[in-house]
């Protein structure tokens, strides 16, 4: 695994993992609501 040089990039690298999960999270939301619908 390779890992961050700076401060920055480890910082990128959170924040598009953060990203990542909030746009999985709402993908699983959208689809509980329309099997329930």
């Amino acid at each position: 695994m390779i890992m961050p040089q700076s401060t920055l990039e480890s910082l990128l690298f959170f924040l598009v993992l953060s990203l990542l999960a909030s746009y999985l999270v709402k993908i699983k939301y959208a689809s509980n609501i329309k099997f329930q619908k």
